[in-house]
């Protein structure tokens, strides 16, 4: 009878010890190839979810870790960058308006924060250095109040100047110097 045989060989994949070699040596690193294509697509959502959070510091980290481990995927590269600007851009403005409104602790951490995101920002440290002198000016012009009440009004006069050569937009120096001249 004309039946199928049972016993006829199958093709089996005959590998010589060469080839059995390097499956041996490329197996393991096509499973990391994938295993870390899918790691570093779960830190790019990571860090989008962050960043939609205002999580910025965190999730610029992500950007740049994502981007750094796939170096020729634009799209990491060119969300790490975007994001980086957006988010310093954000908490920079958040520091101003914390400054402007008198807030200097809140704007000095916010100031910081920024230098997290963007280290080498003249903008942050300038905001910074914006804050030390708006305390220091703070300071001294309480010193030239206790002059002008105790109507030491020569030194409060050089004080204030001082004051107003480095804020020429200090309100309260300004009104210093209007009680001087009044008195």
């Amino acid at each position: 009878p004309n039946c199928p045989n049972d016993d006829a060989e199958k093709p089996m994949l005959i590998l010589n010890s060469a080839d059995a070699r390097l499956l041996r040596y490329l197996l393991p690193l096509a499973v990391a190839l994938v295993v870390g294509g899918c790691g570093t697509t779960a830190q790019f959502r990571e860090a989008h979810r962050l960043f939609d959070r205002g999580e910025y510091v965190q999730a610029v980290q992500k950007y740049r870790a994502t981007s750094q481990a796939r170096p020729m995927n634009v799209e990491y590269r060119q969300q790490y960058l975007l994001k980086q600007q957006e988010a310093f851009e954000t908490v920079a403005h958040q520091a101003e308006r914390a400054r402007l409104a008198g807030n200097l602790t809140e704007a000095e951490t916010l100031f910081r924060t920024a230098l997290q995101i963007e280290p080498d920002a003249t903008l942050a440290n300038e905001g910074i250095k914006r804050i030390s002198a708006t305390r220091r000016h703070g300071e001294q012009l309480v010193k030239i109040d206790e002059l002008i009440a105790d109507g030491k009004l020569d030194p409060a006069e050089r004080m204030v100047r001082v004051v107003l050569a480095e804020d020429p937009a200090s309100r309260r120096a300004q009104n210093s110097l209007e009680r001087i001249r009044a008195a």
